[in-house]
C-alpha cells in the first residue's frame, strides 16, 4: 500500500508489455522430418508456425487477463483512482467557484456602472432644472424691467402732455 504511483505503474507497464518467451514447438502435431518432399516440409512448417502463433496469442491473452484481474483488484490502483477523482472534483469545483466569482464581479461592476450612469443623469437633470429656474427668473426680471420701462414711458408721456 505504501508503493509510489511510479512503482505501481512500472509494475503494470512491464506486465502489460510482457512478451512470453515460451515456445510451443513441443506441441507440434506433425514433424517436418517425416515429410517426403520439401514442399510437404514447407507446408508442415507453415501449419506448425500458425498453430504456435495461435497458442502464443492464447498465452498472451491468458497473461493479459491475469494482469487485468490483478489491476482491477489492486487496492493501490483503487486508491489512486479515488484520489484522481477527488482531485478532478476539487478542480471542477474550484473552476465553478472561480466562474461564479467572476460573474459576481462582473455583476458588481455593471451595478456600479449603472449607479454612476444614474448619478450622472441626476446631475444633468439637476443642472437642467437649475438652468430652467435661472431662465424663468431672467424672464420674470425681463418682464419686470419691461413693465417698469412702460410705466416710465407712460409717466414721461403724462408729464409731457401736462
Amino acid at each position: 500500500m505504501n508503493s509510489s504511483f511510479e512503482d505501481v505503474d512500472t509494475f503494470y507497464s512491464f506486465w502489460y508489455n510482457f512478451d512470453s518467451w515460451r515456445e510451443f514447438s513441443y506441441l507440434d502435431e506433425e514433424e517436418k522430418e517425416k515429410a517426403e518432399c520439401s514442399d510437404e516440409r514447407r507446408w508442415i512448417e507453415k501449419q506448425n508456425r500458425a498453430t504456435r502463433a495461435q497458442r502464443k496469442k492464447e498465452e498472451m491473452n491468458r497473461i493479459r487477463t491475469l494482469v487485468d484481474n490483478a489491476y482491477s483488484c489492486d487496492p493501490r490502483i483503487k486508491k489512486l483512482k479515488e484520489e484522481e477523482k477527488a482531485k478532478k472534483e476539487a478542480e471542477k469545483k474550484a473552476k465553478v467557484e472561480a466562474k461564479q466569482k467572476e460573474q459576481e464581479a462582473k455583476e458588481k461592476q455593471r451595478q456600479a456602472e449603472l449607479e454612476v450612469a444614474q448619478l450622472v443623469k441626476e446631475k444633468e437633470e439637476e443642472v437642467r432644472q437649475q438652468a430652467l429656474l435661472a431662465k424663468k427668473e431672467k424672464d420674470i426680471q425681463k418682464k419686470a424691467i419691461k413693465r417698469e420701462r412702460q410705466k416710465l414711458r407712460n409717466s414721461c408721456k403724462v408729464c409731457q402732455t401736462d
